[in-house]
């Protein structure tokens, strides 16, 4: 059985409200079992569950859908061991991040799928580990400094615009750095695009 069930009335009120009014630290609802459900929120044409602080979770979190409107961070919901939905949907209007992961050391977001799509992208990709390096004319290869980078690092480049004969010979990996070199001395000032992997 729940230890905590909330469902909204036709009005719209809230089925269950907690205020921690004796501490700036403590919390406003707090609900466990041993083998049910803690905390049991739903509602049918309405807000389930609205959380304006942090919500942090002892064990896993299972659900069949977690929906946003505005940003979800690690600073509005934090999980000491995992959460696992069906279904994960974030939006937000304007210019705003509807959904953040970070992490200092680990993986910030992880996608994977056995056997279908693990990341779909639909719109334009931004990556902080890619760029666009210039060999001046006359030269036959850049160096481009980017922190990270090791001598396992995977570096994809390739020539944007027209120079000619002269191509990519080959992407030289290094510490916190990498070297582009071309099949010969650029004839003009050569645009490349890179990409690191690992």
């Amino acid at each position: 059985m729940a230890g905590v069930a909330g469902s909204t009335s036709t009005n719209g009120s809230p089925g269950v409200s907690g205020k921690d009014a004796s501490s700036t630290g403590g919390f406003g609802v707090s609900g466990t079992s041993t083998a049910g459900v803690g905390v049991l929120a739903s509602s049918t044409s309405g807000t389930a569950l609205q959380v304006e602080g942090t919500s942090t979770f002892s064990g896993a979190m299972a659900t069949a859908s977690i929906a946003a409107t505005g940003a979800v961070s690690g600073s509005t919901l934090a999980a000491r061991t995992s959460i696992s939905a069906p279904s994960v949907t974030a939006s937000t209007t304007g210019s705003g991040t509807a959904l953040t992961g970070t992490s200092s050391r680990g993986v910030g977001v992880l996608a994977e799928s056995s056997s279908g799509t693990a990341l779909k992208v639909a719109g334009k990709l931004e990556l902080s580990r890619s760029g666009l390096a210039t060999v001046t004319k006359g030269g036959k290869s850049v160096k481009v400094t980017l922190a990270g980078v090791t001598s396992s690092s995977m570096v994809l480049a390739t020539i944007q615009g027209n120079a000619g004969a002269i191509a990519v010979a080959n992407a030289i990996p290094g510490v916190g750095s990498f070297t582009i070199n071309l099949t010969g001395a650029a004839p003009a000032a050569v645009k490349i695009a890179w990409f690191v992997i690992n």
